[in-house]
Order: C-alpha cells, then structure tokens, then sequence
C-alpha cells in the first residue's frame, strides 16, 4: 500500500524509464481502479494526462447479487467514465469482469449486453479462466467453454452487431 503522492511517483518513474531507457513506444498506458463513487475518487492517484492513454475500471458481479443492481453500478460508473474520458481525450475501457463460474445461462445477454448498451468503450474483458485451483479447491474461470451451460448465449452475446473479437481483426485489415 502507498499513498496517492507515492504511486504517482512510480509510475512516472516506471514510464519515464521504460520510455526513456529502454527506448519501448510501443506501450498503452491503462489507469485503472477497481470501481468508484465519484470523478474525484477516481483520479485520486492519477499520474497525469501526459502519462496514460486509456481510463479503465474493473467490476465483478458476484453469485448471489442482484442482477439490475449490478447493471446498475456498471452504467452508473461507465457514465462517469465515458464522460472524463472525452474530457482528458483517452479512450475508456471496462478493464476487468465477469461472473465467476457463469451460473446465470443467460448472463452475458441479460446482463452484460444491458450494462454496456450505449457506451463506446474500446474493451472489456471477462476475467482469466484459471481451471481448477487448489486453494480455493475449484474450477476457476468467467468465459463458457464448449458444452457450459452459458456457451449459447455467450455467442449470442457475440454476434449482437457491437462486438469485435480478435478472430475479426484480420477481417478488417486493421495491421495494414
């Protein structure tokens, strides 16, 4: 733990070095925190516009939690960043989410699809699927794979019109 003043030090030094010395100008810098009530909250640690390129935030929809109330708190937090996005002139992005184990068969339309509808982020990511972990002594993962009883929807969710996955970037030639 730091404090705000601390990590905004480290992470011009971590920039400036990385840039500077190592001569890398291939990076996207991505500030992220995990959820907030309000813009002042947000950028309590940002390092400074000339330091990141996108703002992000991460969000997990835990078993057991009102569906709407999460969608709620998404919007609710995808509003304000969208809104200090346009205003710093850096791209907004949904960094981290999921539900853990996909128990809803229809989440990613009825919940997901709904929480995003109308905002023009440039990524979102469902969190990693680990596979089984032994500490916690269970399968670990938040994308279906073949034959999870979400798989179904999940394409559906895929196919709504507004998502772009890596397999159709080579479609649209976006490298040349």
């Amino acid at each position: 733990s730091c404090t705000p003043a601390e990590l905004k030090a480290l992470w011009r030094f971590t920039s400036t070095y990385l840039r500077d010395e190592k001569e890398l100008h291939n990076l996207l810098w991505v500030y992220n925190t995990n959820g907030f009530a309000s813009e002042a909250e947000f950028f309590e640690r940002y390092p400074g516009d000339d330091m990141v390129d996108v703002l992000s935030f991460d969000l997990y929809h835990f078993e057991g939690q009102n569906r709407q109330a999460f969608i709620d708190t998404v919007r609710y937090e995808l509003d304000l960043l969208v809104k200090m996005a346009a205003k710093k002139n850096k791209l907004a992005a949904f960094a981290e989410t999921g539900l853990e184990a996909v128990p809803d068969s229809e989440w990613w339309t009825k919940t997901l699809q709904p929480a995003l509808a109308g905002y023009p982020i440039s990524y979102v990511l469902v969190w990693r699927n680990a596979g089984f972990m032994p500490s916690m002594n269970k399968m670990h993962y938040y994308g279906p794979y073949k034959g999870h009883a979400s798989e179904q929807n999940f394409l559906k969710f895929t196919r709504s019109g507004n998502i772009l996955l890596e397999k159709g970037l080579k479609e649209r030639n976006i490298y040349k």
